[in-house]
């Protein structure tokens, strides 16, 4: 019987000693995985830190990047600003070679009217109303405000010993001298038949 009971209360210990083995291999497990967890929150709290002194070369970035498109924008004006004056004169040019070569017959028409009224004013009128009593002017005039004094490019190179003969060959288009004598302004005097009192008109025989 004592052998019995000897028997049993050693293998009552050894339970005892396994069981306690057991919960000393527990809680050291507990242990060592609450320090791995510790540890692994300490390791990331590092990375955290060198996350945050990332962000600031972004901004840093950010910015300049800015700083670029603030000095490219003022080179984009100067190059708009160029490219608009260079086509407001080339447009200004060909307005000019248009009205140089395509308003040729009206600069002659102006000129012939410039003329022929000199030679109006300063031969024809003076030597009709010269001499003449005011009756006898006006009734001339009166014949001359319906058909005109015909003056032609002739009449003209001959003012003052040929000051426009010049001139007046030069007038003509491509293709055709002006004829000097189917080119011409018709003045019409009007009442009350001062010399700046008249209407004119020109004929042109240029070839336009």
């Amino acid at each position: 019987m004592a052998t019995k009971k000897s028997n049993s209360t050693k293998k009552v210990q050894k339970e005892v000693k396994t069981n306690n083995t057991k919960k000393e291999v527990k809680t050291t497990s507990k242990k060592k995985t609450v320090e791995k967890k510790n540890t692994v929150k300490k390791e990331v709290k590092p990375v955290k830190k060198e996350v945050e002194k990332k962000e600031p070369v972004k901004e840093e970035l950010k910015v300049g990047v800015k700083e670029v498109k603030k000095e490219k924008k003022p080179i984009n004006k100067k190059l708009i600003i160029g490219i608009a004056a260079g086509a407001v004169i080339i447009i200004v040019l060909v307005v000019l070679s248009i009205t140089v070569f395509f308003n040729k017959e009206r600069i002659i028409t102006n000129k012939v009217k410039k003329m022929a009224y000199e030679y109006y004013s300063e031969y024809y009128y003076d030597s009709l109303k010269e001499g003449r009593k005011k009756e006898d002017f006006e009734r001339i005039m009166d014949k001359y405000s319906g058909i005109g004094f015909k003056i032609s490019l002739e009449n003209i190179s001959s003012i003052d010993n040929g000051k426009y003969k010049e001139e007046v060959e030069s007038f003509g288009s491509k293709n055709k001298k002006c004829d000097k004598l189917n080119t011409r302004a018709i003045i019409y005097p009007e009442k009350p038949y001062s010399k700046k009192d008249y209407r004119i008109e020109v004929e042109l025989d240029c070839g336009f």
